[in-house]
């Protein structure tokens, strides 16, 4: 309560106390709404037959260098038919690899330690057979890890799941 007295002990008139939470408000919101790095999978409708091509996109990695993320989806659903690079990949190396049916890693890295640029870090290739129903396919993204070239993590990452909604044409 001190911290919001005002000088010589005398307690703040409600006006300034109101303008000193508003600033303390102001300033924890600040933090939070700016929370650094992220890394997201997009969304996609598609209908039952088709191919699709879902971005993963970083923004605000500073310093980052390299990345790893995995993937899981419903194996049952739809098929991964691959993951290529986007245009944020520039100088960097591309690998993936299938853990499971339906759980990839996919790891970039640059042997020049070049930046990952804010945008398109990769494609994730989704076919989806004709006779799959209507309906939602989570992409979850998980272990998510952006390294700067002395190893740290950049910090905070976030990482934001994506969905495949798989929708029939309507006939009129």
């Amino acid at each position: 309560m001190s911290a919001l007295m005002a000088p010589f002990g005398k307690p703040p008139t409600s006006q300034a106390l109101k303008l000193r939470l508003c600033a303390c408000f102001a300033a924890a919101w600040a933090c939070l709404s700016s929370s650094g790095a992220e890394l997201r999978i997009g969304d996609a409708t598609i209908s039952a037959g088709t191919a699709v091509r879902v971005p993963v996109t970083s923004q605000a990695a500073v310093g980052g260098v390299a990345a790893q993320f995995d993937l899981s989806y419903n194996p049952s659903v739809v098929s991964l038919a691959g993951i290529s690079s986007g245009d944020a990949m520039a100088g960097h190396v591309v690998d993936q690899h299938e853990l499971a049916p339906g759980h990839w890693r996919a790891l970039v890295y640059s042997t020049t330690n070049n930046p990952i640029a804010s945008g398109t870090l990769l494609w994730l290739n989704f076919n989806v057979p004709p006779n799959t129903p209507d309906g939602v396919v989570p992409l979850t993204l998980a272990n998510t890890i952006v390294a700067q070239t002395n190893g740290q993590r950049v910090q905070p990452l976030v990482q934001v799941s994506g969905e495949l909604t798989v929708s029939s044409p309507q006939m009129s």
